[in-house]
Parts: C-alpha cells; structure tokens; sequence
C-alpha cells in the first residue's frame, strides 16, 4: 500500500498540476455556461486533448501475484468527428510488486519477490462508437516500451513491452473537461520468446483519467 500512497502522491504533485496549467486562464467553465451547440462530446469538434490519469491492476494468475500502478500522461488527437477516432501518444510511469513462482534447475517450484519502478513511451487507440449527451463508451488498446529501475519480473530484462485493452466511460463535464473511468487488462513481458529468461504476467483494474480539450 506504500508503493500506492508514493505513485498516487506522484501523480497528484505533477501531472495533475502540469494538467490543469493547460488552461491559460487558469477556470473551468460552469456547466451552465455551454450552448446547444457544445453540450455534449457528441457535438464537440475533433481537435486535440490532454489525458492524465491513474491506474490499479491486480494479478489474474496466482503463480504470478504482481500487483500495478500506472500513471499515464498523453496528447492525443481525435479523428473523424461523427465516429469519435482517436489515436494518443504520451509517457507511463509504473510501479510494479509481488510475488512469482518460477522454476529452479531442479524442477522445483521457487518464490521470487518482485518490486521496480519504471518509465516509457506509450501509445491508445480509442473508439467511440456510442454516444448520448455528455456521456459516451469506448473500447481502448495501447502498448508501451517501459524501462524498469531493475531487472523485471526475476529472471527477466530491464525493459518489458506494456500491452493493454478494455474500456472508458467518458463525461463530459464541460466544453474544455472530461472525466474518464477505464477498466483495462494489462500484459507485460520482454518479448524474447518462451521460457524464464522471460517471465510474462499479466492483471486487471481500473483507473480514472481527466481530460482537457484544446
């Protein structure tokens, strides 16, 4: 729970502030300031957006109890306006422990305590096929290249590809702010094949992520 606490108290004193500096004059519209024309983000023009957000995932195999703390930051550039495509590039930040069992020379099943930070370029694509008011849901897939402060998990290497899918329920707050709640599966391992030299896991869990519209 330290390790929640420490990147949870990173994402607030940075990318939070650095998020919300994106608006030059420094407040957020009322809602009753919005016209008919900008009431949903049905009706809002295809432009750019910021997305800063955190994430939680928790293991799905017992062999391989890691537990993930993502925080991302991206830009992202919204497509095609009726159908709501957007592809985002940006940096994710992780914090990953636990436990994985691997085997021995022997055959025989040994524990491994994991824990390391790491940092990476990451990419999303997202669609946004339903849409109704200031609500809409999108299915979303990304992938990263995340360095790690330590070989990760044992017996793998210092880098690891981050893959993950799921999807958004998207609000509308404003015409400049939005809200987002994801639900994601992650994998994560090295890509160098089968075997221990590349100790794959993967998890589920949620996040929340806010958005400004340029």
């Amino acid at each position: 729970m330290k390790a929640v606490f420490s990147v949870t108290k990173w994402l607030t004193v940075f990318l939070f502030p650095l998020f919300m500096s994106i608006d030059c004059n420094g407040q957020i519209k009322s809602l009753d300031s919005l016209d008919a024309t900008d009431s949903g983000p049905g009706n809002k023009k295809a432009g750019v957006k910021f997305e800063s957000g955190i994430e939680y995932l928790t293991p799905t195999h017992n062999n391989r109890s890691i537990q993930t703390v993502t925080a991302n930051l991206f830009v992202g550039r919204e497509f095609f306006e009726k159908i709501r495509f957007s592809v985002y590039g940006g940096v994710t930040t992780t914090y990953a422990w636990g436990t994985i069992v691997q085997w021995d020379d022997n055959f025989n099943n040994i524990t491994y305590h994991n824990n390391a930070a790491g940092i990476g370029p990451a990419f999303q694509v997202r669609f946004e096929p339903f849409v109704y008011n200031r609500f809409s849901f999108s299915p979303d897939f990304g992938g990263g290249l995340i360095f790690y402060s330590s070989k990760f998990p044992h017996g793998g290497d210092i880098y690891n590809f981050m893959w993950r899918m799921g999807g958004a329920i998207h609000y509308r707050v404003n015409s400049t702010y939005g809200v987002n709640l994801t639900s994601k599966w992650l994998h994560v391992s090295n890509g160098q094949g089968l075997g221990a030299h590349n100790p794959s896991y993967e998890a589920w869990g949620v996040g929340v992520a806010f958005v400004k519209y340029l």
